[in-house]
Order: structure tokens, then C-alpha cells, then sequence
């Protein structure tokens, strides 16, 4: 393309620059987690280090012994469990779209990495979001439609549950520490094992040997 002197420009760069892309994006995900996982967290935590206790069993309804099992048992349940996890569950579903929409796979890259260190910052990734696997889905689904790594998007989605590092205090606060240690070593054991099969599973990284030509 040129322009009436002749010169050849370039096509304009439209939209947002990339920093403020990021900033936005991190803005997002902090007011996110903030309002669905962390002040909630904030304020559960010192209530179960100081009574010892989770509070009263959603399979129970705050009865003393859980329902018989019926179709209206179950959809109390569902119900319950839906009031519990919802503004997680939007919060990964916006997160997701944020992803999709505003950042480049080329980012995402190297965020997350490849093979074991995938794994390993995938894994790091999911600490502080902290979701269950299935508001964590949403998010995983969106990771892979902009390429992201196999090994880091699975290490991300099972690291949210199964590294969950307030599970794993509300474990030590009411359990005896054997069983937080079972807990720990389960979801360690769950997140390497699906790493390795996913790296098993997607074969060994292609390397593109095509000499590059200069223009």
C-alpha cells in the first residue's frame, strides 16, 4: 500500500495497545477472583480455624442425617450446590471470553509453556484461582481454542481443585494432619498423572525444519 508520494506504509494498527490489554485483562481476573473466591475465602478461613468445623453438610440440608435418595433430593441438592458455586462459575465463563477474544495465542504461549513446564506453571497458575473443575472448564476450553498447551491447560484445570490451597487448610483444621497429607499427595498424584498422559497422549513436539528464505 502506498500512499500519493509514493512511500509504502503499512497497514494501521487498530485497537488497544498491547499493555493495556494486559492490564485489562489482569484487572479482570483480580476483581473476578477477588469477588467470587478470595474475600469469600477470607472470611471462611479464620471461621473454621476457630470452631474446627466446615458448618452444617449441603447433602444434609442442615438435617442431622442426609435425605432418602429422590428426584426431589437430588434437585435440592443441585439447587444448593448451583447458589454455592455461581459466581465462580461466571467468572470463568467471562474469563474464558476474555481470553478467546482479547489475548493472542503467541502470549498465552509463553505464559504457560510446553511439556513438563506447562505443567509446572499451569499447575502454579491454578493456586490462586482456586476454582472447582467445573468452573475451571469453561476457562481450560478457552485456553485450547487459542492453543494453548496440552500438559499447562490440564495441569491448570485439575490444579484448581485438586491444589486447592485453602482445601487444603480447611483438611489441617478439621482432620488429623495424616489425611491433609493424603489430600496434598492425592491432587499432586492426579495432576502429574495427567500431565504425563497428556504428553504421552499428544506425542513428542514437531520442530519445523523448513530453512527459512530471506524476502
Amino acid at each position: 500500500m502506498s500512499d500519493a508520494s509514493g512511500v509504502s506504509v503499512g497497514p494501521r494498527r487498530t485497537g488497544p495497545p498491547p499493555w493495556a490489554v494486559a492490564l485489562g485483562f489482569g484487572v479482570l481476573v483480580v476483581a473476578g477472583l477477588l469477588w467470587a473466591k478470595w474475600a469469600p475465602y477470607w472470611v471462611k478461613v479464620p471461621s473454621v480455624a476457630g470452631s474446627h468445623s466446615l458448618g452444617p453438610s449441603i447433602l444434609t440440608g442442615g438435617e442431622p442425617t442426609p435425605p432418602g435418595m429422590s428426584l426431589t433430593a437430588g434437585l435440592r441438592f443441585a439447587g444448593t450446590y448451583f447458589l454455592a458455586i455461581w459466581p465462580a462459575l461466571v467468572v470463568g465463563l467471562v474469563l474464558a471470553a476474555a481470553v478467546q477474544v482479547a489475548l493472542p495465542s503467541a502470549w498465552l504461549a509463553r505464559l504457560f509453556g510446553s511439556g513438563v513446564r506447562g505443567g509446572v506453571r499451569g499447575s502454579a497458575l491454578a493456586l490462586p484461582s482456586m476454582m472447582c473443575s467445573c468452573c475451571a472448564a469453561p476457562l481450560a476450553v478457552g485456553l485450547r481454542r487459542r492453543t494453548a498447551d496440552l500438559t499447562a491447560t490440564l495441569a491448570y484445570w485439575l490444579g484448581n481443585p485438586a491444589l486447592n490451597p485453602v482445601v487444603l487448610a480447611f483438611c489441617a483444621f478439621v482432620l488429623p494432619w495424616p489425611w491433609t497429607l493424603l489430600r496434598a499427595g492425592a491432587g499432586l498424584a492426579v495432576v502429574v498423572g495427567a500431565v504425563a498422559l497428556a504428553r504421552w497422549w499428544s506425542g513428542p513436539a514437531t520442530v519445523d525444519a523448513t530453512p527459512v528464505v530471506p524476502s
